[in-house]
């Protein structure tokens, strides 16, 4: 601990003790014990030990507070300036204006942030501009105000801001399904039709709104993805991560509601994005994503792609989630590529708790085993399955409802006689009408191969 933030002996002690033990033994360690390691001689006081906890707690939130100023150039900046403008150092301004010029010229961030952070600099340097130009009488000092500068900043915050909230605000209420007061956004969209540039944060937040409040326009998806491609650089890690998942999540959206022709252009966005550190969260990337990515390379045809995907980027699924996120998508990649052997081989080393990948998996299973006529361990999963829907409380009704209809109509696939056309185009109508089963499109693809 050093001593800049501290000098109290008995805090530096109190902190190595600490640091030498996990989280698991501390819990376990009695209080008496870490007093003696710091007052060898003196008598337990349990008031003090907690002054001294208290201490060490404060020392610790002023030492990340500093850390992360240090880090943070933009804050750095306008302290230092607002800093020079409250003493009246006036001989400091043109060194200060100097570094804020240079970050600047090579800083490529255009986040609304960024526009605050100019908005503040601007706005410090026009009161000490003016202090100094009164100090020294001048009469034409108006000439080279900034408030047009400083303006144009606020606007473009302001207006980055408010649509990147509503933006939020309306897909958390579709989300949760909580009814919203509409807003007005008449006001926003007359200033956004007067400004003449593109501004990145304005254009890519005004359009992610669009795609939220006109969902069955594709053309305002069309129009985020080249958004995307052009600005999405220019935007801190965390930004990126917002817009990647909103334009993500109006894709994957649509192609569930029966838009396949989004397919294509929906895995070329998460091909573009899982090139972006923003969309990873901590540098691990989402089991759901991880899936969605797999799904729609195999929807489009892509199995090679969706196997060096799954090779490559398993390494960024956290531990726990690892094992089988990679065995159930190489499974997954071998069933559409029609190696049911492997299939089977690949689901079979993993216990499942989680119910989608059990679900899942046992249905990749019982359409495995169907393909390669393995009709009795087809007939045991079939039944298996069937208590499991009944027992496991992390199923929904609506989930227990959609799987045991799919092995129902299995069931009743398998006891088909090949050459009873009518009873098989009775099955198929049958299917066809019923609501709410599980794998349709392949019980309907079987059916099919009946007839």
């Amino acid at each position: 601990m050093s001593p800049y933030f501290n000098k109290n002996e008995a805090l530096i002690v109190l902190h190595e003790v600490y640091s030498d033990l996990s989280l698991e033994e501390l819990e376990k360690e009695k209080k008496e014990t870490i007093w003696h390691a710091i007052h060898d001689k003196l008598p337990y006081n349990d008031t003090k030990f907690r002054k001294l906890n208290s201490d060490l707690l404060k020392l610790f939130e002023q030492f990340i507070t500093i850390e992360a100023f240090e880090k943070d150039k933009q804050t750095k900046l306008t302290i230092e300036l607002k800093a020079i403008n409250d003493r009246n150092l006036d001989i400091l301004f043109n060194s200060a204006n100097a570094k804020i010029d240079r970050f600047n010229k090579y800083n490529i961030d255009e986040s609304a942030d960024h526009y605050y952070f100019l908005y503040e600099t601007e706005k410090t340097k026009f009161e000490l501009k003016t202090d100094i130009e009164r100090k020294n009488k001048r009469t034409d000092f108006a000439k080279e105000f900034n408030i047009a500068d400083i303006s144009r900043n606020l606007d473009i915050f302001y207006l980055s801001e408010k649509l990147k909230y509503i933006s939020t605000t309306l897909s958390w209420s579709r989300l949760y399904k909580i009814e919203i007061e509409p807003f007005d956004i008449t006001p926003i969209k007359k200033i956004i039709s007067e400004k003449k540039e593109i501004i990145p944060p304005i254009a890519l937040y005004y359009q992610i709104y669009l795609t939220l409040i006109e969902p069955e326009e594709i053309r305002h998806f069309s129009i985020l993805r080249k958004l995307i491609k052009k600005y999405l650089d220019v935007f801190p890690p965390k930004e990126q991560r917002y817009i990647l998942d909103s334009a993500v999540s109006y894709g994957v959206g649509k192609v569930n509601s029966g838009f396949l022709e989004l397919q294509k252009p929906t895995l070329e966005l998460y091909k573009e994005a899982i090139e972006y550190e923003g969309f990873y969260d901590n540098g691990y990337l989402s089991p759901t994503s991880f899936r969605n990515i797999v799904f729609f390379a195999l929807r489009t045809k892509e199995f090679d792609w969706a196997e060096e995907f799954v090779k490559s980027y398993g390494e960024r699924l956290k531990d726990e989630h690892r094992e089988n996120a990679v065995t159930f998508n190489l499974a997954r990649i071998a069933f559409y590529k029609k190696e049911f052997n492997r299939v089977i081989q690949l689901l079979q080393l993993v216990e499942y708790e989680d119910v989608f990948y059990n679900l899942v998996s046992r249905t990749f299973l019982l359409a495995s085993y169907y393909e390669l006529e393995e009709l009795d361990s087809l007939e045991a999963l079939i039944n298996s399955t069937n208590i499991y829907l009944r027992r496991s409380k992390g199923i929904s009704e609506k989930q227990q409802r959609q799987y045991l209809n799919q092995n129902r109509f299995l069931k009743r696939i398998m006891n088909l006689n090949p050459n009873d056309k009518i009873a098989i185009e009775k099955l198929k109508i049958k299917l066809k009408e019923t609501k709410g089963v599980a794998s349709k499109p392949w019980l309907l693809e079987k059916i099919d191969e009946l007839l």
